[in-house]
């Protein structure tokens, strides 16, 4: 039986799993080749390749943590306006806070490919902090989908 309390407890502590989409909306995989290379692919057509999907882990806007950031933040946009600085704030440092947010909702994930250059060899990234920030800056849509994961509470309650 589920009422309200348990429904908001597991709201709060849900990590859900999203598939990484491309920016057409298509699900990334990733697979290796022939070569031991990294291949990122939105459609699955080789018969003799293992693919695997590229998954972020979220927690919700429920979440302590999430809801801590989301505290700090607003403290400091009233500082902001109470000095008359947040006019002054550059868009720059307004996707930042953005990001920085979102970073804080990711807390794993699971074959993400990165480069450090264009045409550098690609290689899974660990997940930290850091690095979640690296990622979220680096690829725009990854942003996009995480917020607006994050944001549906009915991807953090298990099925019904």
């Amino acid at each position: 039986m589920t009422n309200l309390n348990t429904m908001g407890q597991e709201l709060a502590t849900a990590v859900a799993k999203m598939h990484l989409a491309a920016p057409d909306g298509s699900p990334l995989y990733i697979y290796t080749d022939e070569n031991g290379n990294i291949q990122t692919v939105t459609v699955r057509d080789k018969q003799d390749v293992d693919y695997s999907p590229c998954l972020f882990h979220l927690v919700g806007k429920d979440s302590p943590q999430f809801r801590a950031r989301q505290a700090k933040v607003q403290a400091q946009l009233m500082k902001l306006m109470r000095t008359k600085q947040l006019e002054k704030r550059s868009a720059e440092e307004s996707e930042n806070m953005d990001i920085e947010t979102i970073a804080t909702a990711l807390v794993g994930w699971e074959n993400i490919p990165w480069s450090d250059t264009p045409n550098g060899k690609t290689y899974f990234i660990d997940y930290t902090t850091d690095n979640a920030i690296k990622v979220l800056k680096g690829y725009r849509p990854a942003m996009e989908q995480a917020d607006e994961f994050v944001a549906e509470r009915a991807n953090f309650l298990g099925k019904r």
